[in-house]
């Protein structure tokens, strides 16, 4: 969602739009087949998808705001101008956040879908003040996507405490300090919460906050403020870096059920390690210097084609009368990316030529 470091800047925006596609394909296959998918390793990667896409997204997103800030600053400790970073934050989420959301509430009221749903007063007012993460009646209301957006708001809004803790315990401290926390938040769900209450419970900012903080380490090591992992020294190898992303998705084909505790303890953070050797993948192999006009299209887009998407998916299942087909799928694919490029181009790009000015 966020521009690159310098460098590798095509690569990560490959990778971006990638991400955006992965979580489109796993949207289409929850709209028209739902949870029978977990029963094949192809649907099992299907579903998969969403997840994967979430958490590289969170993982750049990192890596690419602390990275921005990195080239600001020449000392040890990092003090940023906060009153511009907070500008550019607002002027990149919040446009696309609120028209989608403006959509969202006009589409749901008339008809809902499975990502997609009809407001309440409490879904929009915790929307509209980033708090619907907080509650399971709100967290997914509305419009399913937002509430990562929200999150992301809250990683945004706390960056400085970020910054603060991050000079006082260095990056890896600070990471593992954060680490610790979502692992005691999750043995806490485990304990006291249902499964609805605990999906929430675990999808809180500060459970997923170690995740973004992965990013910004990656975005250290890249600028030489912090020592590599001996991992990441291997993804300059071209077939490692490959591996890895195979590895990341391959994980999940795995049926987990079998090994039901287990699986939710690697798909929590096995995934995020593996995401992060994805984004490092990018970053320092030669697969980031490669540049694809077509998928640099699509990560330029990738913000509005994840934001919009719910909304394509909407209007075409209403037009097929609910009616699955393979032509209902390439007509969501293709509305969706219609709608990113004119969420980009009407929504997103006026905010952006007005940063640049």
């Amino acid at each position: 969602m966020n521009r690159a470091p310098g460098g590798h800047l095509s690569g990560l925006e490959m990778m971006r739009g990638l991400a955006a596609l992965a979580v489109v394909c796993h949207h289409i296959a929850q709209q028209l087949v739902g949870n029978p998918l977990a029963g094949s390793a192809g649907g099992r990667l299907l579903l998969w998808l969403g997840g994967w896409g979430v958490i590289v997204f969170f993982v750049l997103s990192g890596f690419c705001i602390h990275g921005s800030v990195l080239k600001q600053s020449t000392t040890t400790a990092i003090e940023p101008d906060w009153r511009t970073y907070f500008a550019r934050r607002a002027r990149r989420i919040l446009p696309g956040y609120f028209a989608a959301l403006g959509l969202s509430l006009v589409a749901g009221s008339m008809a809902s879908t499975a990502l997609i749903s009809a407001p309440t007063t409490a879904g929009v007012l915790t929307h509209l003040t980033f708090t619907s993460g907080f509650t399971h009646d709100t967290a997914l209301q509305i419009n399913c996507v937002l509430w990562t957006v929200v999150v992301e708001v809250q990683f945004y809004a706390l960056y400085p405490l970020f910054i603060g803790l991050r000079n006082r315990l260095g990056i890896a401290g600070f990471t593992l300090l954060l680490v610790s926390i979502s692992m005691a938040i999750k043995l806490a769900g485990r304990s006291w919460f249902d499964a609805e209450e605990r999906w929430t419970w675990h999808h809180l900012f500060l459970n997923l906050w170690w995740v973004w903080a992965l990013g910004a380490w990656l975005a250290e090591v890249h600028a030489g403020r912090s020592r590599a992992w001996l991992g990441l020294r291997w993804l300059k190898n071209t077939p490692v870096a490959v591996a890895v992303i195979i590895a990341s998705l391959v994980l999940g084909m795995v049926d987990g059920q079998r090994w039901h505790t287990l699986w939710l303890v690697v798909e929590s953070y096995a995934l995020p390690v593996l995401a992060t050797g994805v984004v490092g993948a990018m970053v320092f192999s030669p697969l980031g210097q490669g540049r694809v006009p077509v998928m640099e299209a699509l990560g330029r887009w990738s913000y509005s084609l994840y934001l919009f998407h719910p909304l394509a998916l909407w209007g075409c299942w209403q037009l097929a009368e609910q009616r699955a087909s393979a032509k209902l799928v390439v007509a969501m694919l293709v509305s969706s990316g219609l709608l990113a490029a004119l969420g980009y181009r009407l929504v997103e790009r006026p905010f952006q030529a007005r940063r640049a000015t």
